[in-house]
C-alpha cells in the first residue's frame, strides 16, 4: 500500500468539513487553501513547524518546502528568532503608541529602494 494514504487523516478531515461551513474557501489568504496543493498529498492543516518541517493536526510530519509561501527562510522555531520574540513578548506588544525599539530606540537605514526609512530595528 502506497505510504501516503496509510496515514492518518481524521482530525485533517473533521477540521476540512468544519471550515467549509464556516470559513469561505476554508482559509483566510486564497495561496494556502485546499484547491492550491495536491489533494490528498499535501497536508490539510498544519499545528508545528521545526526547523524545514511541519507536522499536521494528525501528527504526519512533512518536509516544508513552500516555508510559509516563503517568508521562513530560516525554518520555524529558529533559536535566534525566537529569543528576541520572546524578549519582545516579554517587553510588550500593540501598545497604544508607536514604542520604537525598547532596546534601540527608532533608526533610520536605507532601505531595499536606496530610500531612507524608518524602523524600530538597530542594523
Amino acid at each position: 500500500m502506497d505510504p501516503i494514504a496509510r496515514r492518518p487523516l481524521t482530525r485533517s478531515r473533521e477540521y476540512l468539513a468544519r471550515a467549509r461551513k464556516v470559513i469561505p474557501s476554508c482559509t483566510q489568504t486564497f495561496s494556502k487553501g485546499p484547491t492550491q496543493f495536491v489533494q490528498g498529498v499535501a497536508p490539510l492543516f498544519l499545528q508545528r513547524g521545526r526547523g524545514s518541517h511541519v507536522w499536521d493536526v494528525d501528527g504526519n510530519e512533512y518536509i516544508d518546502y513552500p516555508m510559509a509561501l516563503g517568508p521562513i527562510v530560516l525554518g520555524y522555531d529558529d533559536p535566534d528568532v525566537l529569543a528576541a520574540v520572546q524578549a519582545q513578548l516579554a517587553d510588550g506588544v500593540t501598545f497604544s503608541r508607536w514604542s520604537g525599539s525598547a532596546r534601540t530606540g527608532p533608526t533610520r537605514r536605507r532601505g531595499p529602494c536606496g530610500r531612507r526609512a524608518r524602523t524600530p530595528v538597530a542594523t
